[in-house]
Order: C-alpha cells, then structure tokens, then sequence
C-alpha cells in the first residue's frame, strides 16, 4: 500500500508544498529516505521509530522506502519527522481516516513522541496559504511551539499538538486537537518605552536629536562623526523608541525573517518591536548580508523595518562596507547558491557612528589631535565614497558645556516620537497609491512632483551644487532630506530653511 503526505519544504525566506510518499512491503527490513533529502532527514529514521514505539503504537519490521517529491530539489530540517510518521502509520492502517492527503503535517519529532517547535513555519504557512488553489489541502498540523506565530496566517485552519498522540488521538476518533486562533493587531502592546530608554535621559545634543527626527521621519541614513564620550551611541540606542509602531504587514516580514533565522523561542514567536541591531566591527561580509552553503540572513535583513547600528564605521573593514551598496539603494539583498537565487528584505534605517580620526580628537575644542594629517586622512578614507554618498545625513557632533548641560530643557521621546509619527501620516497620504513607504523611497519622478521649487530655492541650490562641488546623486538625496524638512513642519511646499537645513546634513560629508 502506497500512503501519501502533505508538507512543505523551506527554500530561504520561501517555501514550497511536497509530498512525503511511503511505500511498505515484504522483504528485508529497512528504512529508506530518497528525494535529496539530507542528513538531518535521514536521521529522523531513529527518531521516527522511537517515537512511533513510545506514543503505543508498532513500527513495521519490514522494508520502508520514503520519497520526498518533487525529487529533484534539495531538501532540508527536522521538520519532516511527523509527515513520515504519519506516512508510516497511514500505510499501516493504523489512522482511521480517509482524507490524509486533505491534511498537510510539519513537526519535528522528539524519541518520547512530543512535538518540538522549528523554523520557518510562517514561512511554510504562508506558501501553503498563497498555493491553496492549486492543492487539495484543507487543513495543518503544526507542534503547540509554533502556534502563536501560525496564528499570523488568517484563512488557514490550522490545528497544534503537543505530542504525536494527540495527533493519532485525534483521527482515530479518541479526542480533537486545539485550534490555532488568529492573531490581531490590536493584541500588541506598545512597550517602547519599557524596551528602549528615553532620549529625555540625553542632556543637550538637540541639534543631533533634530538630526535623527529627520531621519526616522523620512527613513534616511545617518552617520554622526564625533570625539569618544559625545553620546552617539546613547543617540543611536533611543532610536527604536521614537520610530512608528509596526502595522501588521512589517509584524509579519519580521516575524518570518526571525522564524528563519532560529530566533524565536515558544516563550517569544512574534517580533512586535522594531529590531535594533548592532553587530561588532569585525564582522565578516557573510554574517552582515547573509550566505553560506544554505543562505542564511545577514545582520541587514534581522534589522529590517528597524535600525542597523554600525559603531566605530571607521573600523569596519572597507570591502564588507561596500557590501551595503545594493541594499541601500533597493532595500533588498540578492544572495546566489549552488545554482539558487534567494532575495531577502533590507529595508532598514541605517545609522552609523565614528571617531573623526585614529585619536578620536580631530576637531575637537578641548583635547588636542595627535594625528598627523595623512592619518586623519587615511583614517576617514576607510569609509569609500560610494558609501558616504548613500548615507543622507551627516552631523558633527561636540561635547556640551557644563552650563549647557545644567540648563538644558532636553527634547523627550514621547514629544519626538508625536512629531515623526505627524510627518509619518503626510507620507502615508502622498504615497497611498504607490509602493513607496518614505521620503528617502521617492524616484526622480515622484520627486519632481512633490519637491517643486520656486526661483530663489533653484538658485541656492545651484550654488551649493557648485560651491560644495555636489553631483547629481547628492542632489536628489538633499531634495528628499529638504522633503522631510518641510514635511516635519507639516508644510506642503518646500523653502530655503528646508533647503538650508538639507545642505547642512551634508556638509560634513562634503568637505
């Protein structure tokens, strides 16, 4: 008797519906996996039968040949344990049902019969959801570890267990699995304010505050130069806080890229906070985008919809920097693997920190430079052009007097956070019938119509371009940073003190 199961198969960030064949017969007693199934796969033999045993059931002692189809794809993860098993039982007319292949199972087995949560079933749910009209599934079995994230899936009947009991329980008539509820947006906290610390707690620095509310408004990078102790990271750190909440969809993407990733645990499956991530400075290009023999997202795709903070830049190695190139102008990364393309998200907001020099005291009003100008120089070249030109904003950063940080009347969280959300739903309106998010996002087409200037804002413009020596790159980002700059002053036109203010972003960068 041939049994047949429904599955899926996780390719990267996507997945894709198998079928699990099993065929039992006479012979010498033997248990075989084929379809380019790897060793984890094969492994689950062991675990299969243990499991089988343990829940009360038999395991045949005879010859077992199990098919992954289609077979000429690679596959591979623990998640075919309970698929296989329930292939075997089926064929052993040990599950009374008539309708299995109506059903779809992702599980891995433990060798006591339970249920072990794994990775990518969102992943997994998704592709079986966007495939539904092409397929005969009707219902999911997935373990209770996966069950909060499943609930993201709408229009899915998906049931969990605990162990592989309840499943056979359950079509043997004996008791039902529970069902998975859907989930809601309106079920999340807003817990910003418990996660990431207050920018009330950061003592003058208003300039830079100003400085970070254009770029979490309007999605541009930002890179703040400045001697050691002037508070850059404790900027960067309060960032999350002030950014908008996340909307269904962005839960979704990120909860996915973190299911994929192995990063959510039962106690944590959603991701309902934007991500801040941090790597160390001697990052290899792999772990930043992402790779390996069986791709895995980078450092860029964990910070999606969230900040990717790269501290001390200057000591980054160059050639991984230069990797950002392609996901800072389209928000996405491609990765080829053995004949395979996988794509993942990038949409982040980068922000970058750095020491002026090897010293860190170049500029600085107080303490001395020590460095000779071709270290300055060598130093601040480690960050290649084509980068800087990408980063939006470029601020200077000093440290405050003691009667600045006496008297200062520090700009909080709450008050920033009202403002960008302000400058957030202008966006949100002027792009509504475009796949453009933020200012940063626009094309020269879309920038021609909503950054119209008027004569006196043309001609200072074109002296900038040739005093600063720009080229049409930094242009257009200026427009979108001018953009922004007006948008935060909920103004429909953009002026001179918008433009002003946009150069000024740049200046540092310029020289």
């Amino acid at each position: 008797m041939l049994s047949k199961v429904n599955t899926a198969a996780l390719y990267g960030l996507n997945a894709m519906p198998v079928v699990v064949e099993t065929d039992i017969t006479r012979g010498m007693p033997g248990f075989y996996i084929v379809g380019l199934a790897d060793v984890t796969i094969k492994e689950a033999r062991e675990r299969i039968r243990s499991a089988i045993i343990n829940s009360g059931y038999e395991f045949p002692v005879e010859r077992i040949v199990i098919n992954i189809s289609p077979a000429d794809i690679r596959k591979k993860g623990s998640y075919f344990d309970l698929p296989m098993a329930m292939g075997i039982l089926a064929d052993t007319r040990q599950i009374m049902t008539d309708d299995l292949e109506s059903w779809c199972f992702i599980g891995e087995l433990s060798l006591d019969g339970r249920l072990k949560r794994v990775n990518g079933v969102l992943s997994m749910l998704t592709a079986l959801k966007e495939n539904s009209d092409g397929c005969d599934i009707k219902k999911i079995v997935i373990p209770s570890g996966n069950a909060k994230e499943a609930g993201l899936v709408a229009d899915l009947d998906i049931y969990y267990a605990d162990r592989l009991s309840e499943v056979l329980n359950h079509f043997n008539m004996k008791c039902r699995m529970c069902r998975v509820k859907p989930w809601k947006i309106s079920d999340v906290k807003d817990e910003r304010e418990n996660i990431y610390p207050d920018f009330y707690d950061v003592k003058g620095q208003e300039a830079a505050k100003r400085a970070i509310m254009v770029a979490a408004s309007g999605g541009h990078g930002l890179l703040m130069t400045g001697s050691p102790s002037t508070g850059k990271t404790m900027l960067a750190e309060r960032i999350p806080n002030i950014m908008p909440k996340l909307n269904f969809d962005e839960i979704l993407e990120i909860t996915r890229v973190y299911s994929v990733s192995g990063r959510l645990s039962e106690s944590n499956q959603l991701v309902t906070q934007r991500p801040f991530r941090r790597p160390h400075h001697r990052i290899t290009g792999t772990s930043l985008i992402g790779g390996g023999m069986t791709p895995v997202p980078g450092e860029i795709t964990l910070a999606n919809k969230g900040v990717l903070f790269l501290d001390e830049l200057g000591e980054f190695n160059r050639n991984v920097i230069d990797l950002l190139r392609q996901p800072l102008e389209e928000k996405k990364i491609d990765i080829s693997r053995l004949g395979n393309k996988y794509t993942y998200p990038a949409d982040f907001l980068l922000v970058a920190a750095t020491n002026p020099c090897k010293c860190g005291y170049y500029g600085d009003a107080e303490r001395e430079c020590t460095c000779s100008a071709g270290e300055v120089e060598r130093y601040r070249n480690k960050i290649s052009g084509p980068i800087m030109d990408r980063i939006d904003l470029h601020i200077r950063l000093h440290n405050i007097k003691y009667e600045e940080y006496r008297n200062a009347e520090s700009l909080d969280s709450k008050e920033m956070r009202k403002r960008i959300e302000t400058a957030r739903e202008i966006q949100d309106e002027r792009f509504q019938n475009t796949s453009i998010r933020v200012n940063a996002q626009m094309n020269i087409k879309l920038l021609e119509k909503y950054v119209s200037l008027g004569k006196y804002e043309e001609d200072f413009l074109q002296s900038a371009y040739i005093n600063y020596k720009l080229n049409p790159r930094t242009l257009t980002k200026i427009k979108k940073v001018a953009r922004t700059v007006a948008d935060l002053r909920q103004s429909d036109a953009v002026e001179l003190m918008d433009l002003s203010e946009a150069i000024q972003y740049r200046e540092d960068g310029l020289r």
